[in-house]
């Protein structure tokens, strides 16, 4: 089993919107441009969660479980604050809209995960001598939009 390091993972903003999730190129995510977030020290997990639903007959001494519903729960970008950075920029124009924007996670191996979500956290995080201003930015993820390629 090999394993990849992160080194040179990038994630992408775009305030526009794909007309279908997916990798078509006309109408998918690959027709949006979009602009890296700087300094991104660490991106929270990515993934589908089913709720289950279970059902214990009398009969037996443990429940039939069912996968139901899914959701994928808020991630998070820890970040350096870089106010000059134009996809942070656009992160602060996010936090003040109520709508959904396009990201672009990319792996070094090639692998992406679009999405589509708000951005419902950001502002100025830990402030400490000999370090820098950092912030974590929150994304409420649209759960239908999520496509990994």
């Amino acid at each position: 089993m090999a394993s990849d390091t992160n080194t040179g993972a990038t994630v992408g903003i775009s305030a526009a919107l794909p007309t279908t999730f997916d990798a078509e190129v006309l109408t998918g995510y690959p027709s949006l441009t979009f602009t890296l977030i700087g300094e991104v020290v660490d991106v929270g997990e990515l993934a589908k969660a089913y709720a289950i639903v279970a059902h214990q007959a009398v009969a037996r001494a443990y429940p039939v479980k069912h996968k139901d519903t899914y959701d994928i729960a808020n991630v998070t970008l820890n970040i350096a604050r870089d106010s000059a950075d134009a996809g942070q920029v656009i992160v602060q124009a996010g936090l003040a809209a109520s709508t959904s924007y396009s990201f672009e996670i990319t792996l070094p191996s090639g692998d992406t995960a679009n999405f589509t979500g708000k951005i419902i956290k950001a502002g100025i995080g830990s402030v400490a001598s000999g370090g820098v201003t950092t912030t974590a930015i929150e994304l409420a993820i649209d759960p239908e939009t999520l496509f990994e390629a």
